[in-house]
């Protein structure tokens, strides 16, 4: 039998192995972002996602909208959801499609701003790209961008998905 400490270290081993392996054959890939933060206004939390789905692959981005609020006298940044009528949310979103010869990310589709049409405090936009993908296989990206209108201007950023092998 081994000591009761020896265990743990068996333990905490195979726990290392499982956390710090990559994915295998990753279905989709995102990433999940403070695209604008603003200590007494809006904030605006985006998520960009590519994956191959059913064949050619898509895009998704979503936006979700909050604002501070007090709590105990306390100020809690981007804490609280905070609901916009309809056109004060935009998402725009581009494919980007990774050039080997050239060492660079190209477009390979660039979508134009989708405002959301009702009023919302989280706007999901998805585009599918067919059986095939649009500018052949290789290694995707998504560029997604979330802008929340402040009164004045819209303000957000731009939330990169990370590459994802799709196929053409």
């Amino acid at each position: 039998m081994f000591p009761r400490h020896k265990w743990i270290i068996v333990a905490l081993t195979i726990c290392l192995i499982f956390v710090t392996s990559p994915p295998v054959n990753a279905h989709y890939v995102y990433e999940n972002e403070w695209a604008y933060r603003s200590d007494r206004g809006h904030c605006v939390r985006e998520r960009s996602e590519i994956s191959h789905g059913d064949g050619g692959g898509y895009s998704k981005v979503d936006a979700i909208i909050s604002h501070y609020w007090y709590f105990d006298d306390k100020h809690i940044p981007c804490g609280l959801s905070k609901y916009k009528s309809a056109g004060e949310i935009l998402i725009k979103w581009d494919l980007m499609k990774w050039n080997a010869s050239r060492a660079e990310w190209h477009h390979c589709r660039v979508i134009d701003s989708v405002s959301n049409r009702t009023r919302t405090y989280k706007f999901v936009v998805y585009a599918y790209y067919g059986a095939y993908a649009d500018c052949g296989t290789g290694w995707y990206g998504t560029w997604g961008s979330a802008k929340v209108w402040n009164g004045r201007t819209f303000k957000g950023g731009r939330v990169w998905s990370g590459p994802h092998w799709l196929e053409g």
